[in-house]
């Protein structure tokens, strides 16, 4: 068994992939693994009531042909568990009836596939008397979470609080005010984002600029335009993770491959005050460029030029690299 920060180590932040599913996932398999009381309470919630001798469990678990279920679950040598955690993004399409393909497939006498999400979600799963199918949620893995004297379990018990994924439901007063304006600054963003694709469309010479759609900011946390360029792909708009205090304006650029002219592109942006991280495996790289909504206000209004020249000036900067 590999030890938890290893397993942790693999997964790299950049701006538009950070990775709080994965983090979270992987020190839920670990609790799984090592905290029995924690384990037991759980496979009591999927009502599985055998006892048992033998419990592995693998992460990022792949079928080439059929797909990447978060976690793998093997108990003793007749039952499999396959779980989809999600956290802040949906369910592709196909993907349960893909994972129900996985486990007709197995030798397994018993399989179970759990779909774990923050809230409800509306999904179409195909009904199969061999496949025991559960939805379950975060809420209730923090409940039985609570009272662990598993140090790791303990943690996760109060990451999960601090996300708001415990079964605490509540609006404070900046919520409230919040979702009072959320039309009219779901449209000042729109009119901003607009201003940026005309930027994109000046420096490529085409109209081949693409919008985010607007779940891309409430799932994954961006929301932009972007086009393809000789040498990578360009991004411009809002960005918001874990990690930012307020919503931020950037610039990044993704260069997919490792070439003379690509590291002295990178090398250049370092040196120009750019972060830049290593994506699919370290052949790509993004860098990016970002500041917040607070820096482009002034006597609390905002100033649609000062954005806009922000992210000219990062096009200037990488333009001869374009």
């Amino acid at each position: 068994m590999h030890n938890l920060f290893d397993r942790l180590y693999k997964y790299k932040q950049s701006l538009k992939r950070h990775n709080k599913e994965n983090f979270l996932t992987e020190i839920f398999a670990y609790c799984l693994e090592n905290d029995e009381i924690f384990r037991n309470k759980f496979l009591t919630l999927i009502n599985y009531q055998k006892e048992y001798f033998d419990f592995k469990v693998k992460t990022q678990f792949v079928d080439y042909d059929l797909g990447r279920p978060d976690l793998h679950i093997t108990i003793d040598s007749d039952t499999i568990l396959l779980i989809e955690c999600k956290v802040d993004s949906k369910q592709q399409i196909t993907q349960l009836s893909r994972y129900n393909e996985i486990l007709r497939k197995s030798n397994s006498t018993k399989n179970y596939l759990i779909f774990l999400t923050k809230f409800y979600e509306n999904f179409t799963h195909q009904n199969d008397t061999t496949i025991i199918f559960k939805d379950i949620r975060w809420y209730q893995i923090f409940e039985l979470l609570r009272h662990s004297e598993n140090l790791i379990s303990k943690e996760l018990s109060n990451y999960l609080s601090a996300q708001k994924m415990d079964s605490s439901i509540s609006f404070t007063e900046n919520d409230k005010l919040a979702v009072s304006f959320i039309s009219e600054n779901i449209q000042n963003m729109n009119a901003l984002i607009t201003r940026f694709s005309d930027i994109l469309k000046r420096y490529n010479n085409s109209d081949k600029v693409k919008f985010d759609k607007l779940n891309d900011l409430i799932y994954n946390g961006h929301y932009g335009v972007s086009a393809g360029f000789k040498h990578g792909t360009a991004w411009l708009g809002f960005f918001q993770n874990e990690n930012n205090d307020e919503m931020q304006i950037c610039i990044s650029l993704i260069i997919p491959k490792k070439t003379k002219q690509s590291n002295q592109l990178v090398n250049f942006l370092e040196l120009n005050q750019w972060v830049c991280y290593g994506i699919e495996d370290d052949v790509s790289k993004e860098c990016y460029k970002c500041s917040g909504i607070s820096f482009f206000i002034e006597e609390n209004i905002f100033q649609i030029k000062k954005a806009c020249d922000f992210v000219e000036t990062g096009f200037e900067i990488i333009k001869k690299y374009l």
